[in-house]
């Protein structure tokens, strides 16, 4: 019996785009999630841009990759809004460094950045 390729739905969409998301906060590379994947670089290509499903058997390697629960890959995901725009990454990429603070310098960024806002 023949496999009909099944097309790719929102949902593929709304998880490959969280899934890179992740993937961009925790300072992974594509090629390096697809070796923690056992896939190929072109296929975690199409994983995150939803047009590939991604297999069942590959989400408990994915949240251990990414650190996090498998529950938290699914949370939300109806809900969920892609970074889009260049500058949306750009927050990502900053949110990422600052995590690698001591509290006391995150404070000192946060108090900063809140300044700046009221000169705005």
């Amino acid at each position: 019996m023949s496999r009909m390729k099944e097309k790719y739905t929102i949902l593929d969409v709304k998880l490959g785009n969280k899934i890179d998301e992740l993937r961009v906060i925790k300072g992974l590379s594509q090629a390096r999630l697809a070796d923690a994947l056992g896939i190929s670089h072109q296929q975690i290509q199409k994983n995150l841009k939803g047009t590939n499903r991604i297999s069942a058997s590959k989400i408990p390697a994915l949240a251990q990759a990414l650190n996090v629960t498998i529950e938290s890959l699914f949370y939300d995901i109806n809900d969920f809004a892609p970074a889009g725009k260049e500058s949306d990454r750009l927050v990502i990429e900053i949110v990422r460094e600052v995590k690698k603070f001591d509290r006391k310098r995150q404070l000192a960024v946060s108090s900063f950045f809140k300044s700046l806002n009221k000169g705005a």
